[in-house]
Formats: C-alpha cells, structure tokens, sequence
C-alpha cells in the first residue's frame, strides 16, 4: 500500500498528484490511499463514499457520514504525520518512507529507485509534490476522469449553467484570472493586471474572425464587470468545483501557469493556452491539452 501523507497545495495541486499516483497503481497493482485528499473528497464520485480515499475503492464496507469520515481522516493523517516523523511507526508494521523535496526534481513512480521500495514496504508513506507518471497518467485518463467526475448537484448546475452559456455563440474561451494567491506566489510572476488578459482577449478574437466568441471569465477574486464589456462574456458559476468543471467543458482555455487550468484541460482534453509573461502573445500554436 502507497499511502499520502500531506496535503499539498489547493485543489489543482491535490487532484495532479493523486491521479498520477492513481495512474502508477493501475498500471503496477497496488493499493493507494490519500487521506490527505480530505478537504475536496466530498467533491467526486471516487472519493465522496470512500472514507479513507483508497484507489482501488475499498468493496464491502458500509458507508460513514461524511463528518465522520473527515474526522477519521483527519486523526489518520496525524498519525501518518508523526510516523513520518519518525515516531509511532510500529502500528504500520515495515513502513518505509518516500519524500521530494523543493529541488526541482521530479520522482518518476515507474523509475526502479522508487519500485524497489514500494515492494518492499508493507506500507509506503510519501511526502512531498514530484511524484509523477506521465505515461499513465495519460494512458489511463479515463479511469482518472471516472473516478474524479464531480458529483449531483454540481454535475448538473454546470451542465445547466454550460447549455446556457453556449447559447447563440460559435466558440466558448475559458479565462482564467488567477488573482488573490498570486500575488505572492513566484514574487507575483504571473500576477497580471487587467490590460493583459483584455489584451489577450482581443488577440484571442483576431485569431478567428468572423467567429462569436464568448469567454467564460473565472478568477479566484471578484471582477469588475464593467472591465470586460468590450466583450461577449459571462463570469463562472463561482464555485472553485464549478468553475474547473465549466473550464473543462470549453473549446480553449487560456491563463497564467497553474494546475487548475491544468486538471481542466486534461479532464476535458481542451487546448490551454499559458501566459507565461505580461509581455505573452497568443499564438494558436500555443495552445496544447495538458497531459502531464
């Protein structure tokens, strides 16, 4: 068993690092559990039944409410943390250790270093962000997207809200304006100012003339409406399960670099395209569907 010790980042950072994991289980046979997806478990068919949000999901337990299951979860990873601090261990029975630190290098799942020491864990604890599995996670994306398809009612406002939106245009565009956390996040690298993304929405429309664009604006703050009237455009549901679900279910997505715009055009296979500066210019070959 590979178990997920810490909950890293927010919703797009937490959904990456489980499907890669989940992939890497598939394609080796092993059991995961990631008690550290606790705070968006309540979200997804996979895990909204699955007290300790266990891959392949545990068959013939009954179901716990969810508040009981949060808090099982909850006194399990103080647990994990303290055997991963090197105390309390023997109720794990061999229990190994992985970790990635913040160097930059990424852990390959497949790669023998890490094999060898699953196999040879009873229970494998990992800590950390780079695990990754590139080629399953792409091979096995249907799993990944059956497992993490959003639940009633959400699947269904979105889908109302989308057969809305769609309404009377030829092209839908998701725009991310990631706000808020990024101010701080890379010394505010990719915390752009209003004038860049209108920019890029008027290059967007250049690029397909004669087409009716309407853009799906989501940000992670609230937006003057009056800033984007030069367009046709609606604002997200505002709701951060909504919106990465509407974006999913867009013909383009474009946005500074994140794993939320990330997980929406792998789980929708939609080209996204990434500011990468406030200097960017858009370019349809650009645009790619994230795959890890």
């Amino acid at each position: 068993m590979v178990v997920i010790t810490y909950p890293y980042g927010q919703l797009g950072n937490r959904l990456l690092l489980f499907a890669h994991f989940m992939a890497n289980a598939i394609e080796h046979g092993y059991v995961l559990c990631n008690p550290a997806f606790d705070d968006y478990a309540h979200y997804f068919r996979g895990t909204c039944s699955n007290t300790f949000c266990c891959f392949p999901p545990r068959s013939g337990l009954p179901p716990i409410p969810a508040g009981i299951s949060r808090w099982v979860r909850q006194l399990l990873l103080r647990k994990l943390r303290r055997s991963s601090a090197g105390r309390a261990g023997v109720w794990l029975g061999r229990f190994d250790i992985a970790t990635t630190d913040d160097s930059g290098e990424v852990c390959d799942l497949s790669a023998e270093k890490f094999v060898s020491v699953r196999k040879a864990s009873n229970v494998l604890l990992v800590h950390g962000w780079l695990f990754r599995d590139d080629a399953g996670f792409r091979k096995h994306s249907g799993a990944i997207r059956s497992y993490f398809s959003p639940i009633e009612p959400h699947a269904t406002r979105v889908a109302n809200f989308m057969e809305q939106t769609r309404s009377g245009t030829d092209m839908l565009v998701g725009i991310h304006v990631r706000r808020g956390d990024y101010a701080d996040f890379l010394g505010g690298k990719f915390f752009y100012s209003p004038e860049v993304y209108l920019r890029i929405m008027c290059e967007m429309t250049a690029l397909f003339p004669g087409k009716r664009i309407r853009f799906l604006i989501c940000s992670n703050e609230a937006l003057e409406v009056g800033q984007f009237a030069a367009f046709d455009f609606l604002f997200g549901p505002g709701h951060e399960l909504e919106d990465l679900h509407a974006f999913s279910l867009c013909d383009y997505i474009i946005g500074p670099p994140s794993t939320y715009t990330n997980w929406a055009s792998y789980y929708g296979n939609v080209p996204l395209f990434k500011i990468m500066s406030q200097d960017t210019r858009l370019r349809l070959e650009g645009f790619q569907v994230y795959g890890g």
